[in-house]
C-alpha cells in the first residue's frame, strides 16, 4: 500500500463565508446558505472556472453585512484612500495586477502613487491566474483551457511581455506561484493526468515538468489546483489529501517527504491556502473543514504547526467556504482574508495576531463577483491590497490598519473574470 502522501493533491483555496442560523437579526449578517454536503459538488465545480448556482442565494439583505460590528463602517473610507495616496506618491515600491477572462488577459502596474491603465494581452484564463514579484519585476501565469490546454506566462520589467507557453503539459484549476531567492517557482495540476508539476523561472522558464514529490508512484496528484509559499529559503506547498488530512511538502533542490498536519480534517475538493508570515510564525494555512465547510486556520513556528482552530464562529455567525480563499500577511504577525460570499459579494476578516474579526463587506457598494477576490501584502503605507473583477472590470481596495479604503477601478480592463495581485517592496 502506498503511503498516504501519494494520494495527496496540491490545492489552492480562496473561500466564501456564511453565518449559520435562519434568523439574521439574531445571528448577524448572512453571507450565504449554510454549507452542507448537498452543495459541495456544485461548489467544487465552480473552482475550475464555473459558478455554482447553489451559492447565488442569500438568506438576508446584503445591506445587513455592513451593520454587524464596529469594523463594518470601515469597509469604505475615502480618508484612507487620500492619506495613502499622499504616502504612495513618494514610495518607490510597486504593485501589479494580472487579470483574465474567457477571451483576454491584461496586466497593470501601480507606481509613483497611482495605477496605470491595463495593458491588453493575448490569451485567456479559465481559472484564477497567479502573479509574484521577481528580482526585476513581476511574473504572471494563467491556465488557458481549450482543445489544447496551455500554461501562459507574461513577465513585467518595464512593460508586459507577450504571453508565451510554459512547458508542454498544460494546466487546469488554480496555480501555486512563489518567489524563493532569485527564482519564481510554479506548481500546477496537469490537465490530462491530474498530477502535479513544478517549474522554475530564472529569466526564462525551464520545462516545468518536475514531478511534485518525485517521479513514478511518488508523484503527488489530486483533483484541484495548487498553492505555494516561500519559508526558510525553501519552497513549501500545501496539499489537501484525499484522506482528508492537510499536508505540507518542502522543496529545496529536491522534494522532501510530505508532512501530515495533526488534527486536520479538510474538505478534499476545496484547496487550502498557504501564505508566508512576517512574525513569530513563518507560515499560515487556511482550509475548509470536512463536512461542515467551516474555515480553519493554523500557523507554523519553529517547524511545528499550531492546533487548528476556526477562523470565526461566534453567536451563530460562522465563517465557512464555498470557494477558495485568499490570505495575505500583515505587519507584526497579522493577516487578512478576502473571499466571495454566498451572495457573490466580496467579504473580509482580519487576524490581529491571536483572533479573527467578524467578516464584513470588503466594498460597501456590495458588488457581485463572477470569481473570488485576491489579496497581497501591502506597500507604501498599506497593510494589504485586494483585487477583484466585477462586471468585467478590475477594482483594487487598500487596507490601512483595520480600515479598508474605497475601490479604485483599473482603467483599460474589460471582459475580466479573475484578478491576481502582487506587491514589490
Amino acid at each position: 500500500m502506498r503511503h498516504s502522501v501519494l494520494s495527496c493533491g496540491l490545492v489552492l483555496a480562496l473561500a466564501a463565508c456564511a453565518a449559520q442560523g435562519s434568523d439574521s437579526s439574531t445571528h448577524g449578517p448572512v453571507f450565504g446558505d449554510d454549507a452542507s454536503a448537498s452543495d459541495s459538488s456544485a461548489d467544487v465545480a465552480a473552482q475550475d472556472g464555473g459558478d455554482s448556482a447553489s451559492d447565488t442565494s442569500v438568506a438576508d439583505s446584503a445591506g445587513d453585512a455592513s451593520s454587524h460590528d464596529a469594523s463594518a463602517s470601515d469597509a469604505s473610507t475615502t480618508d484612507v484612500a487620500n492619506d495613502t495616496g499622499s504616502d504612495a506618491s513618494s514610495c518607490t515600491s510597486t504593485m501589479a495586477v494580472f487579470a483574465g477572462g474567457a477571451s483576454a488577459l491584461a496586466g497593470a502596474i501601480f507606481t509613483n502613487g497611482h495605477w496605470g491603465a491595463a495593458s491588453p494581452l493575448t490569451g485567456s484564463a479559465s481559472s484564477p491566474p497567479a502573479i509574484a514579484a521577481s528580482a526585476s519585476g513581476y511574473v504572471a501565469v494563467a491556465a488557458q483551457q481549450g482543445t489544447t490546454p496551455t500554461l501562459l506566462s507574461s513577465v513585467y520589467t518595464t512593460s508586459w511581455s507577450a504571453p508565451t507557453a510554459v512547458g508542454t503539459i498544460g494546466a487546469r484549476d488554480t496555480l501555486g506561484l512563489a518567489t524563493v531567492g532569485a527564482n519564481v517557482h510554479l506548481t500546477y495540476l496537469g490537465s490530462a493526468d491530474s498530477k502535479f508539476y513544478h517549474g522554475v523561472f530564472n529569466g526564462s522558464w525551464d520545462a516545468a515538468s518536475d514531478p511534485v514529490g518525485g517521479s513514478g508512484s511518488s508523484q503527488s496528484f489530486g483533483g484541484s489546483g495548487s498553492t505555494a509559499a516561500a519559508a526558510g529559503g525553501a519552497l513549501v506547498v500545501a496539499q489537501s489529501g484525499s484522506n482528508n488530512f492537510v499536508y505540507d511538502q518542502t522543496w529545496s533542490s529536491s522534494w522532501q517527504a510530505a508532512h501530515q498536519q495533526t488534527g486536520t480534517s479538510v474538505e478534499a475538493g476545496i484547496a487550502p491556502t498557504l501564505v508566508a508570515m512576517n512574525g513569530a510564525a513563518d507560515l499560515m494555512i487556511v482550509y475548509v473543514r470536512k463536512t461542515d465547510f467551516h474555515l480553519m486556520w493554523s500557523t507554523r513556528a519553529n517547524g511545528a504547526w499550531s492546533t487548528p482552530a476556526e477562523v470565526y464562529n461566534m453567536n451563530g455567525n460562522v465563517a465557512y467556504a464555498n470557494d477558495p480563499v485568499a490570505v495575505a500577511a500583515r505587519p507584526g504577525g497579522k493577516a487578512a482574508i478576502v473571499f466571495r460570499g454566498g451572495n457573490m459579494v466580496p467579504y473580509t476578516t482580519l487576524f490581529d495576531g491571536s483572533a479573527w474579526s467578524a467578516p464584513v463587506a470588503l466594498d460597501s457598494t456590495m458588488p457581485t463577483l463572477a470569481a473570488p477576490p485576491a489579496i497581497a501584502s501591502g506597500v507604501c503605507g498599506d497593510d494589504a491590497v485586494a483585487a477583484y473583477a466585477t462586471g468585467g472590470v478590475v477594482n483594487v481596495v487598500r487596507l490601512v490598519g483595520t480600515t479598508w479604503g474605497s475601490p479604485t477601478v483599473i482603467s483599460g480592463t474589460s471582459g475580466m473574470k479573475y484578478a491576481a495581485i502582487a506587491t514589490r517592496p
